[in-house]
């Protein structure tokens, strides 16, 4: 499991962004997302509950 910075909040492993807060991870943060790429694609998957 991974821990948000920001809110401490578990996430999913497969996760590249915090479900409860919506902080990114460093990498994604840092890696460039091809436009037309929201978050609503990144989200995908990963908006069950649970991990």
């Amino acid at each position: 499991m991974k821990e948000c910075s920001k809110c401490k909040s578990e996430w999913h492993d497969k996760a590249n962004f915090c479900e409860h807060c919506g902080e990114r991870l460093p990498e994604e943060r840092d890696r460039v997302i091809p436009s037309g790429s929201g978050r609503d694609s990144i989200s995908y998957g990963y908006n069950s509950p649970g991990s």
